[in-house]
């Protein structure tokens, strides 16, 4: 599908966005502002309301067709896909986000609100419930259970501590307020030992660790700190002591060398499709796992200042913080409406391509290499560090996480996770969280505008992992099918 090309009448409204509700006189074939026009010019809408699919003719659905030998061809009969509370990842309106024009591309599915009739659920967790028994046997479904072992920070910290190659593709994790006692002493002896910390007054420059909320995302009530006393005192502040209760945050050491574009930092969001994994398998060798070839590089929302840890612009390089997002009550936070760009999101968000030809121009040849091969090396770890039974003590594995492969139904579980990496001046990369329900979305929030690179990034990845999985076809087959179909397209084996 191609991007909406709309400029709006952003300069004419004092910077304001295009609005999000389609517009009605295009939906009718008509709209005399053309590309200046405030509402969304959106194609699938206009067909829907014509009664037609996206990429299929009127003839197509109303009529059948006949063969050489006069046989009448009976009409294709669209598979059905069903969203549940899913607004946050594929946008406002799932109905028209890019994993609906994927889907319905040439008539291949259609949307329903029964869940018992869908050949896919897609929705923002695990189905439970009544949600659960009405699936259909050999559905699909984005989601496995018991993953959040490793997409809430501090379960992924603890698992990562278990895996041979935790400690060299993540920064050392703290959890608090568990391990606020380690956590202290850590930092003392480590800012002993490293005397380009010291100014000529022994205080400590530049930003040490970077604090988290242990669950959440969007960069929300990050800090950056110099040291460890003054992260505990920042999330005591934080929690409040309301009704006595103490919030999970994580503190992550802080890479102060990251690597730097057109002077800001950056960092990257790969895109790894998780389709076989079993929490009673004791070695791991059941899991089966692909990272996507292409993936996002965002940029900070300042220029980089190693020394300035007051404006979290300088070092939050996620889009939601990138943008600020004031219409959701985000604030500026310490910085100034000079340093606040509502465009940062398009403006400069790279794909993986455009990074391998940055790298490779300006580090040398094979440069964008050593990066992917990072990539592909934190990937395999974040697979590696989920739990298999050993793991769960003696408890034995958790109800609703056994077999999460297989329950008997024949149920075909499949989740999409979204890798945030940091890769340093010497192109170590470095692996900062796992998400459940990575953003699929090509615009903002607001609808109006959207991104180029979103747009041919994601719409590909969900191209690559529908044809992956094989959603669309009578009989997927098993593994052999699967890794045959994947080397049609961008997704690799891990």
């Amino acid at each position: 599908p191609e991007p909406a090309r709309q400029t709006g009448a952003s300069a004419a409204k004092g910077g304001r966005r295009l609005s999000g509700r389609p517009c009605w006189n295009f939906a009718k074939g008509q709209c005399a502002f053309g590309d200046a026009c405030a509402y969304l010019h959106d194609t699938v809408a206009s067909d829907s309301s014509r009664g037609l699919r996206p990429g299929v003719e009127r003839s197509d659905e109303t009529t059948s067709t006949s063969g050489r030998d006069g046989a009448v061809d009976e009409p294709r009969v669209p598979l059905r896909y069903f969203t549940h509370k899913s607004r946050a990842q594929l946008g406002a309106d799932p109905g028209r986000s890019l994993l609906a024009r994927v889907l319905e591309r040439d008539g291949v599915f259609e949307p329903t609100r029964d869940v018992s009739r869908c050949r896919l659920f897609w929705g923002c967790a695990y189905p439970t419930g009544q949600l659960l028994a009405n699936l259909p046997p050999d559905a699909f479904v984005n989601h496995f259970p018991g993953t959040t072992a490793i997409t809430h920070k501090h379960t992924l910290a603890m698992m990562l501590r278990r895996h041979p190659e935790g400690d060299a593709v993540a920064p050392r994790t703290f959890v608090l307020p568990a391990e606020a006692n380690s956590f202290a002493a850590f930092d003392d002896e480590a800012f002993d030992d490293d005397d380009d910390d010291d100014d000529a007054n022994g205080i400590k420059r530049g930003a040490g660790w970077i604090v988290k909320r242990a669950v959440g995302g969007e960069g929300r009530d990050t800090v950056v700190t110099r040291t460890a006393r003054e992260a505990l005192e920042r999330t005591r502040r934080a929690d409040g002591g309301v009704d006595g209760r103490t919030d999970t945050w994580v503190a992550q050491r802080y890479v102060r060398d990251p690597l730097t574009l057109l002077g800001r930092k950056v960092d990257l969001r790969a895109y790894v499709l998780l389709t076989r994994w079993d929490p009673g398998d004791d070695d791991g060798a059941r899991t089966r796992g692909y990272v996507h070839r292409d993936g996002l590089v965002r940029f900070a929302a300042a220029p980089w200042d190693p020394a300035d840890v007051s404006s979290l612009a300088v070092h939050l390089t996620n889009n939601a913080a990138a943008t600020a997002r004031i219409h959701e009550g985000a604030g500026h936070t310490s910085d100034t409406s000079d340093t606040w760009d509502p465009d940062a999101h398009f403006k400069r968000n790279w794909s993986f391509e455009t990074l391998a030809s940055e790298l490779d121009a300006t580090l040398g040849a094979g440069s964008y290499e050593r990066v992917w091969e990072g990539v592909r090396r934190c990937a395999s770890a974040a697979l590696g560090s989920l739990p298999r039974r050993g793991d769960w003590g003696a408890q034995g594995v958790p109800s609703g996480a056994e077999g999460a492969g297989d329950d008997g139904r024949g149920l075909r579980r499949f989740e999409l996770l979204g890798l945030d990496l940091l890769v340093d001046s010497r192109l170590r990369v470095w692996l900062l969280e796992v998400n459940s329900s990575p953003t699929l979305a090509a615009g903002t929030k607001l609808g109006g505008r959207v991104s180029r690179t979103h747009h041919r990034v994601k719409a590909g990845l969900l191209a690559d992992a529908m044809n992956l999985l094989g959603v669309g076809l009578e009989d997927a087959g098993g593994a052999e099918a699967e890794l045959e179909r994947a080397a049609l397209g961008g997704f690799q084996l891990l």
